[in-house]
């Protein structure tokens, strides 16, 4: 599937499936299903260029961006809910391990180690270490992606670094039109929640 298409629906289906309560949790849910839908295609890097690490840098950094930015004008109060239940060395450990981890996933083979359920748990390990909170829904978007992925023409390997148990369905090819009506469906059921939750707490507000 496409990068795209991993955004679209694996936030859609982590907001659905865990249905975060408050407007803090919300903004949490949302933005590590955003980067956690697509961190496990950071192993599409081929000869060296490092191209998957680059963009899960800078969609990273854009999440986090926008995160603070709608903390700063909404005064919502997300970063003193996150530095409560975490300490500045908490979160620099844990940070570095998940980027050591998504460069180790990086040399791999592409649909391996970070297609896995061994490579889910190491990146739900690392989050756990730094933002214990946001593990569901990290855990719920991989898991989507690597199920988006098995309806694929190529094998995913589950049970890395074992050899067995590789499979695909080999219902559609990337970019096929399959994968664009998942991401059309996928970014409906998204703007919908995201309209639903916005009246919601529209209204907690007011009244």
């Amino acid at each position: 599937m496409m990068g795209k298409t991993h955004f679209a629906v694996g936030t859609a289906t982590t907001l659905l499936l865990l249905h975060p309560q408050t407007v803090k949790s919300t903004l949490l849910c949302a933005g590590t299903a955003a980067i956690c839908s697509c961190i496990c295609d950071v192993d599409v890097s081929s000869s060296g260029s490092h191209k998957g690490m680059t963009k899960f840098c800078i969609g990273f950094g854009l999440v986090a961006l926008i995160l603070g930015v709608l903390d700063w004008r909404c005064e919502i109060g997300l970063r003193n809910y996150l530095m409560n239940n975490s300490s500045i060395l908490r979160m620099l450990l844990g940070i570095v391990l998940l980027m050591g981890i998504c460069l180790f996933g990086e040399t791999q083979p592409h649909r391996t180690f970070l297609h896995s359920f061994f490579g889910i748990a190491c990146i739900c390990g690392a989050i756990a270490i730094f933002l214990p909170q946001a593990v569901p829904y990290a855990a719920v978007a991989m898991l989507t992606h690597v199920a988006l992925d098995l309806l694929n023409m190529r094998k995913v390997q589950l049970f890395y670094p074992f050899q067995f148990g590789k499979c695909s369905l080999r219902l559609c090819p990337a970019d096929s039109f399959p994968d664009k009506v998942l991401f059309w469906v996928g970014s409906g059921v998204l703007l919908i929640e995201l309209a639903g939750y916005l009246i919601f707490f529209g209204k907690a507000l007011i009244s």
